[in-house]
Order: C-alpha cells, then sequence, then structure tokens
C-alpha cells in the first residue's frame, strides 16, 4: 500500500502535491492518511466518495457495508477486490460530506495515481467519485443521469455507478 502523505520539512504534501493541504482535512483527527487500498492486480481502479469512520480506525480504505457490497458483487465475477483492484476516494481524508474544494484538493493526487499505473478499468461509484474522475466543475446533473454509461475520458473510460 502507498502511504498517501509525504510529511517533510513542515510542508504536508500528497505524492508530492502540496495543494492538498489547503482544503483543510489534513491532520485533522478524522483524517485516515491513506492514497489507496488493493493490489491492483487485473489493473481495476475503484472509486469512491471519502473514507468511512471504520477505515479510519483500521488505517484501510473499504471497510463499510457499501464495500462489501462491491465486494460480493466483484467476487460472483471472479474479480476479488482486495487483489485485483485498487480502491481510492474522491476525498483522501474523512470527514463531513465532501465538498468541491475537497475534491478539487484531491484531485491531482488521483490523476497523478491514474497516469502513474494506468488502469484498464475505473469504476466510479457516485456522484463525488465521478466529478473527481472527470474533474467537473459544473453540475452536469445527478449520478442517475449519468449511471451506466461510459464516459470516455482518453485514454481511459470512466463508469459512474449509484452507490447502493
Amino acid at each position: 500500500m502507498q502511504n498517501f502523505f509525504d510529511i517533510g520539512s513542515g510542508d504536508k504534501q500528497c505524492l508530492g502535491i502540496t495543494k492538498c493541504a489547503s482544503c483543510g482535512r489534513l491532520g485533522s483527527p478524522d483524517s485516515p492518511k491513506l492514497l489507496q487500498s488493493g493490489s491492483g492486480d487485473k489493473k481495476i481502479l475503484l472509486v469512491g466518495s471519502q473514507p468511512s469512520k471504520k477505515d479510519d480506525e483500521i488505517g484501510n480504505l473499504a471497510n463499510s457495508s457499501f464495500w462489501s457490497r462491491v465486494e460480493l458483487f466483484l467476487k460472483a465475477h471472479k474479480i476479488n477486490m482486495r487483489k485485483d483492484c485498487w480502491i481510492m476516494n474522491s476525498v483522501a481524508c474523512h470527514g463531513s460530506s465532501p465538498k468541491p474544494k475537497h475534491i478539487e484538493c484531491c484531485n491531482p493526487a488521483i490523476r497523478k495515481f491514474i497516469e502513474d499505473n494506468n488502469p484498464r478499468l475505473i469504476l466510479a461509484f457516485g456522484m463525488n467519485a465521478t466529478r473527481a474522475l472527470l474533474d467537473w466543475k459544473k453540475d452536469f446533473g445527478g449520478i442517475q443521469k449519468w449511471r451506466g454509461f461510459t464516459i470516455p475520458q482518453p485514454p481511459h473510460s470512466i463508469q459512474p455507478s449509484l452507490p447502493h
């Protein structure tokens, strides 16, 4: 697992990107300080909204009932969520509902991860994840409008889904 934060010489950075600290969540008591979980053996990237309180306590992403349902779905398709996928969130630090500013501040780290790892498939769970991956500044409607579509975002495609 990669360490999301590189804290050196007093500057808080994510993968060398100082913008991360500007949202105000970094270093709070609720911050799990994780970039991603999973090995990504099949190069599948799963993106959710934000780490849960349980993720924070355990120190690993994807421990909520939502992720348990995703894990069961993937298992039915012979995909091991922890071994075959990377798991990330649109916002890296646990806290109240993510605001556009939080997503914008985490976006460079997500983009760098995608650039460095070149996933074959990216699944976005919810509108926050979709916005983070597409870097949308405008409101293009809710996730119900985009669910089931494949959105080209060269060199990748984003597949939005509802978080159930």
